[in-house]
């Protein structure tokens, strides 16, 4: 589907893997996804027959399995950016088409077997497609890089 490589940052707590991942976020050749995704522990724990429907549904739908959900849903965008501000007072906002985003990552997935690649594949297609701030596009950047701290 792709020709871009994937980056992961991975790290134990309060390692810098955030500021990395900051860091990072400028590099022309770049685009970082915003979130941790959680793809990895989902796609072991779950039995390869139950792959379609669990990435369908739950790891995109759900908040326990992942922060790419407040990507897919305004309401968890909205009470997560609340609880950042309450709890941290951290201005956060993600300037993306929810609906879109969702949409976007269940086509490009489509209902057949997910592999992990396609599964990066959507989430970064996806967020390309739905975000009005990056002004990137799947042929401009070389390099996905996200950010697993599950991986360590």
């Amino acid at each position: 589907m792709s020709d871009w490589q994937y980056l992961f940052i991975a790290g134990a707590s309060r390692s810098g893997t955030t500021l990395l991942m900051n860091l990072l976020d400028g590099h022309p050749d770049l685009v970082v996804f915003p979130m941790e995704h959680r793809v990895f522990p989902g796609f072991f724990r779950t039995p390869p027959e139950n792959r379609p429907a669990y990435f369908h549904g739950s790891f995109i739908e759900d908040r326990a399995a992942g922060q790419q959900s407040i990507l897919a849903s305004k309401a968890l965008h909205d009470k997560y950016r609340e609880r950042m501000e309450r709890e941290l007072g951290i201005d956060f906002f993600l300037d993306v088409d929810h609906e879109k985003f969702l949409e976007t990552y269940r086509k490009t997935l489509g209902p057949s077997q997910p592999t992990l690649r396609a599964v990066l594949d959507s989430l970064m297609v996806a967020l390309l497609s739905s975000s009005r701030a990056v002004p990137k596009t799947a042929d401009s950047f070389r390099y996905a890089v996200f950010k697993d701290p599950f991986t360590t």
